[in-house]
């Protein structure tokens, strides 16, 4: 089996000089060394240098014969020139020969000034300034207010993100937070940073507003809505800069009003077409086509509020309004808006029950109040295990509500995603998850983005362990290591069994940009024109 070293085997060096790494190999027969310097990135300049020499022979007897074989000495040379601020990572050198293979890499660390890539006002579970600091060493940061030094208390805390704790020396990514921002915290928040190589600094204007819901939705107990405002981003590297805002503002709003205006007469104009249409082609007699009432019962309105007659006619269970706290949004349909709330004693044994309330968007049309009622009707007749349970309906005023099962930890497709047998823990600020990072595409793992694009980087992968006969994607990386090479951009090189055309399928999945990623249908020609290529290129032989 060849053996095999890298010297030196962890370097630091400064920005624009260069660095030469000698990967000393042996073995019998004589190894093939190979260089992998995808880990620092592919826009670098490197010159390799081999030279080999043999050791005495050894002679050895078989049978009747006498062999002769020799140690081959390999010394494979490797210089890397201007090094830059993002070639930082591992390099690996490989000896190969028909017994086996042998790896070793060395790490490269490049220091320099930081530069503030981005900063930016992000609405999450608080409000926080997201931030984003390149350059080594590691910079200390320290934040201004309007121009006067901030202090940390316990409503406002910079905290940084558990990439960069788990990644001393890549990009240093992280939040001021702010749990309870009112307009007292309206202002210039200014990140300075600095190391023993440089400094920087940048300044966003940041206004945090605080609104209540609009009449389409129920009444709110302990529901705060804070949309995010717009920042507006200033770069003082190079000076101060003032940012008037005041004159721009004043024409994008006449801009805003125009647009509203057009679309409510062309939606008027629209709806007021359907009706005339609608009315037309009523028949003079309307009956319904299912009926709702399982009972023709005569009430007495004065005894029977509005919640208890509607309960009766469908035949649900009706809660009262009064019962439900909504908590926070969760999304929005074609036909109305759905909130996660508690019931109070939803059951005997449960004080307090998250759900789901689904909300009737238009409760002046009646036919969606038909269609609202003919689905609670019907929902409250299922019942099964892979069903999410219908609870029953709410009355707000002339708001019409269903209140379903929540789903805490989501439905079985997420489940499967989380509980896969190759699934890593990551975790991030304030969240965690068990995923396959070695199959996972960059927006996937930064961003827990799941689409089309992060399937056809997953098929790249798949792709890839095909021809590398069943080997674990970056089987010579750590998980973290394969965090961090993936996120900074670096791909699976070409394995050794591969055919270059075979590998040019394999890039059109590991594109950084999902958008620039080939479609599956495009894969799918492209694999098919390939094995009809090798197919015409064997020759049969009649038997």
């Amino acid at each position: 089996l060849p053996q095999v070293k890298v010297e030196p085997n962890d370097v630091s060096l400064n920005e624009s000089e260069s660095i030469e790494f000698v990967c000393n190999a042996k073995g019998r027969p004589t190894p093939k060394v190979n260089w992998n310097t995808t880990g620092v990135g592919q826009n670098i300049t490197v010159e390799m240098k081999e030279s080999i020499h043999f050791s005495e022979s050894n002679e050895t007897e078989v049978n009747e014969y006498t062999l002769k074989s020799a140690t081959a000495f390999v010394e494979h040379r490797l210089i890397i020139k201007n090094v830059q601020r993002h070639n930082v990572g591992f390099i690996f050198c490989t000896a190969e020969n028909i017994v086996g293979k042998a790896v070793d890499k060395a790490f490269v660390q490049v220091f320099s000034p930081p530069i503030i890539e981005y900063i930016e006002v992000k609405k999450k579970f608080y409000w926080c300034i997201s931030y984003k600091i390149s350059g080594f060493p590691p910079a200390n940061r320290t934040w201004f207010f309007n121009g006067k030094p901030l202090v940390m208390d316990d409503n406002i805390e910079d905290l940084k993100s558990a990439w960069s704790i788990l990644n001393p020396y890549g990009d240093e990514e992280g939040c001021l937070q702010i749990k309870q921002a009112t307009h007292v915290n309206d202002g210039i928040y200014e990140l300075r940073a600095f190391n023993s190589h440089g400094s920087a600094k940048k300044s966003i204007e940041a206004r945090f507003h605080i609104i209540l819901p609009n009449q389409n939705q129920p009444s709110v107990k302990n529901m705060k809505i804070s949309p995010p405002s717009t920042p507006f981003d200033i770069d003082d590297i190079g000076g101060n800069k003032e940012v008037s805002v005041s004159e721009e503002n004043k024409y994008i709003f006449i801009i805003i009003g125009v647009v509203i205006l057009i679309v409510v007469m062309v939606t008027s104009a629209a709806l007021l077409v359907k009706k005339r249409r609608h009315l037309k082609n009523l028949p003079l007699s309307k009956s319904e086509r299912i009926p709702l009432n399982s009972k023709n019962i005569v009430e007495n309105p004065n005894y029977f509020d509005e919640e208890r007659r509607l309960g009766q006619a469908l035949g649900v269970r009706v809660i009262p309004h009064e019962k439900l706290s909504y908590i926070q949004h969760l999304g929005e349909g074609a036909f109305g808006k759905v909130f996660l709330a508690t019931v109070d004693f939803l059951t005997p044994d449960e004080p307090t029950t998250l759900v789901a309330v689904k909300t009737l968007k238009n409760v002046a049309e009646s036919e969606m109040k038909d269609d609202f009622e003919r689905e609670a009707q019907l929902l409250s007749s299922l019942s099964h295990p892979n069903i999410v349970t219908f609870h029953g309906i709410a009355l707000d005023g002339d708001m019409l509500m269903m209140v379903f099962e929540y789903m805490e930890f989501g439905d079985l497709n997420n489940f499967l995603r989380t509980n896969g047998p190759d699934n890593v823990l990551l975790s991030n600020v304030g969240r965690q998850a068990i995923l396959p990072v070695r199959w996972m595409s960059p927006e996937s793992i930064l961003y827990r983005k799941f689409t089309t694009e992060s399937d056809i980087w997953s098929f790249g992968v798949v792709l890839w362990e095909i021809f590398s006969y069943g080997k674990q994607p970056f089987y010579e990386l750590s998980n973290h290591e394969v965090i961090e090479y993936i996120t900074n951009g670096k791909i699976l090189s070409q394995p050794d069994t591969c055919l270059p055309e075979v590998y040019e399928i394999m890039l059109l999945c590991f594109k950084q940009n999902p958008a620039k990623r080939a479609p599956f249908s495009e894969l799918q020609k492209s694999i098919q024109t390939l094995i009809k290529k090798q197919s015409d290129n064997l020759s049969y032989s009649e038997v």
